[in-house]
């Protein structure tokens, strides 16, 4: 992960949040495949056509890039 592209999705972000349903869940698991933000885009503008869905994966996947940051970080000072 990179702290750019972190920095860079969070500003395209919008403030809405939309509930979690398992039907977009499946359309946006793309997410754990992908490790960059140009990946990201790339990817989510072939495989989602509204902008509503483009944004749900985007929440997902910066939340899942932070839990991954703060997992390494656990691990590395457990492991001191």
């Amino acid at each position: 992960m990179y702290k750019n592209d972190l920095i860079t999705a969070i500003n395209l972000m919008s403030n809405k949040w939309v509930k979690q349903s398992n039907i977009l869940d499946r359309k946006t698991s793309f997410i754990y495949d992908i490790e960059d933000f140009k990946s990201f885009n790339r990817v989510s503008n072939l495989l989602l056509s509204k902008s509503e869905d483009v944004d749900y994966a985007l929440h997902r996947w910066v939340n899942l890039q932070i839990s991954n940051y703060c997992e390494a970080l656990f691990c590395k000072y457990r492991s001191n």
